[in-house]
């Protein structure tokens, strides 16, 4: 990671999809727990100028392609209890806002953030088993993936070609 970079070092995330950046580092794809970031001053001044107000913070960070790294184990830890801040979230009045606090008060996060490894296995679980998937359809459907390899090459201007339709 270089300092003229934009990226965000998470301290303490909750991590579901990610890859080992090195042997220590691993590199977020889907984070969520925003609770102790070291921002880059690149993105540090994307978020502060960014034009409209951020409601939730960690949507706005998942959806805007930072680069987001953190270290093999959770650093500083957060406690996770229902808080007015919780009632911003994108999921409240679900039941995922529910069976999030369900886990919660299951593995006593609510009082040891440490205890929250479990999703780190199932991370790793998940990733395992979409590598698995990808490997299994590429070897019975070989064509599919490379119309798909076309798709993601040519995306950019597929996206181009939308934009100039909806103006004309």
């Amino acid at each position: 990671m270089h300092k003229n970079k934009e990226f965000l070092f998470y301290l303490g995330t909750l991590p579901f999809i990610f890859y080992p950046y090195n042997f220590t580092i691993y590199k977020g794809v889907i984070n969520i727990m925003t609770h102790s970031i070291i921002y880059s001053v690149k993105a540090r001044n994307k978020v502060l100028e960014y034009p409209k107000k951020i409601n939730d913070i960690d949507l706005y960070l998942a959806l805007n392609q930072f680069n987001s790294y953190f270290y093999y184990y959770t650093i500083c830890g957060q406690t996770y209890t229902k808080t007015e801040n919780s009632k911003t979230w994108f999921v409240y009045n679900t039941p995922l806002y529910d069976l999030f606090f369900n886990l919660v008060y299951f593995f006593k996060a609510d009082v040891y953030p440490a205890q929250f490894f479990l999703f780190w296995f199932v991370s790793i679980i998940i990733i395992f088993i979409i590598i698995c998937c990808i490997i299994i359809l590429m070897l019975y459907n070989s064509e599919t993936f490379y119309y798909y390899y076309v798709f993601v090459k040519y995306y950019k201007y597929l996206q181009l070609l939308l934009c100039i339709c909806k103006v004309l």
